[in-house]
């Protein structure tokens, strides 16, 4: 079942549900056991969030269990309710805020791991009789810019967050030269344009005056000698208009 706010999805018999994206039927990670509530000082990256739970004991956001390339699962905010006790937790206190792709570490003094965590918050979120608060050690994950796992954990929150289909057209442009130039950082000759779009457009984008797009390659006026060049039924029947050669037909 569904429980708004809730940290992960629960089986029926309540163990959360594994990450998206991973394969299924791998073993589940043990739970570790529960230590007793430590006064933990929040360093570094970490910081302390206090909520009051609202109705039912919820409390504003929801979490996913996330491995990808860490070491190991951890527990990182997915969703942040509107109007719900995060929400005004951060509006009160801007530099100490918890944002979506954060990671959790401690409830209440308790820790444990990932799997141990979640349970934890969802006990809390469905209990009768909530605590009037709840104290959350949480971090930034901060991994080196160009290192593998920073960009694979940016891309994983960014697509969890956006949607696959805004994800991948906000996506499209930053690879867009590597697509169009043949992974040249400037266009020199018609041969690095391999778009048949920007082709046509050449010399008003790029300042080359190209001749077309043969089907496969676009090419200079100095390149189109002969109907061999050709490489698609639709160039060969308009090779008269657009590059002046008449060629007897297609031939496959």
């Amino acid at each position: 079942r569904k429980v708004e706010g809730a940290v992960a999805e629960a089986s029926a018999e309540g163990a959360p549900a594994s990450e998206v994206g991973e394969p299924e039927g791998e073993a589940e990670e043990e739970e570790e056991p529960v230590p007793a509530p430590a006064e933990v000082e929040a360093t570094g990256n970490r910081h302390f969030v206090v909520l009051q739970p609202g109705d039912a004991g919820k409390l504003g956001f929801s979490t996913r269990l996330y491995k990808g390339m860490l070491p190991e699962q951890v527990v990182l905010v997915e969703s942040i309710k509107k109007r719900g006790a995060l929400e005004k937790w951060n509006a009160q206190n801007p530099s100490q805020k918890l944002s979506v792709g954060d990671r959790v570490l401690m409830i209440n003094g308790m820790g444990g791991n990932a799997i141990s965590l979640t349970k934890m918050l969802a006990k809390l979120q469905n209990g009768e009789t909530p605590p009037p608060e709840v104290k959350l050690l949480v971090e930034k994950l901060t991994v080196s810019s160009g290192s593998a796992i920073k960009k694979t954990l940016d891309m994983a929150m960014q697509m969890a967050s956006k949607g696959p289909n805004k994800f991948l057209r906000e996506a499209l442009p930053m690879d867009i030269g590597k697509v169009l130039f043949n992974e040249q950082t400037t266009v020199r000759h018609c041969g690095d344009i391999t778009s048949q779009l920007y082709c046509q457009t050449s010399h008003s984008k790029y300042n080359i005056d190209c001749a077309g797009w043969t089907g496969s390659k676009c090419v200079s006026k100095e390149e189109v000698t002969g109907c061999d060049i050709f490489t698609s039924l639709d160039t060969c029947h308009k090779s008269k208009a657009k590059f002046g050669i008449e060629c007897a037909g297609w031939g496959g």
